[in-house]
């Protein structure tokens, strides 16, 4: 019985636990995936699970395309001790593209351009990412919606083969 059992396995393993064969190897390439938001690819990389990743994906590549800005400042700070340094980050809209643009926008990243603006910055072009982070209450009530607006830009394909998930159920049967 044993042996019937890994031949089973064998012939499940050989019709579709192996990868498709490619007839050319790739090399790696840092380039962006074209046509697919970083929020998107975090989705898929995470397996319908995207994090904070995703967000600041999503905020560095619309900073890329010039809706956003990222700054860096160095602000001396003086106390008893003596002074210090602190890098403050900050995040300014470039609204004049971001209203000519907001088309080319996916839902999803005109919705977090909104929050960070509109609601956490309370309608100022420029927020500083400690604020940013001193919000994490309504980032979180946010995010939650957010990821249900990566979930439908991904739409309703599947992470994983029929024939694939057919030959994982026949495996834990025969198991």
């Amino acid at each position: 019985i044993g042996l019937v059992g890994l031949l089973v396995f064998w012939f499940l393993y050989n019709r579709y636990g192996k990868s498709h064969q490619v007839p050319v190897y790739g090399t790696l390439s840092s380039e962006i995936p074209e046509n697919m938001a970083p929020a998107v690819a975090n989705y898929i990389y995470t397996i319908g699970q995207p994090g904070a990743g995703a967000m600041v994906a999503t905020m560095l590549d619309l900073a890329r395309r010039g809706f956003l800005k990222i700054e860096e400042r160095e602000v001396e700070k003086r106390s008893i001790f003596g002074a210090s340094k602190k890098i403050i980050y900050s995040l300014k809209l470039n609204n004049k593209t971001f209203q000519d643009n907001k088309e080319e926008l996916l839902p999803l990243e005109r919705d977090m351009i909104d929050f960070i603006f509109a609601t956490l910055a309370k309608g100022a072009e420029e927020i500083q990412l400690e604020d940013i982070k001193k919000s994490s209450s309504q980032v979180q009530k946010w995010f939650k919606n957010w990821k249900k607006m990566i979930e439908d830009q991904w739409g309703e394909r599947s992470f994983y083969e029929k024939s694939s998930i057919h030959g994982v159920i026949i495996s834990v049967l025969i198991s």
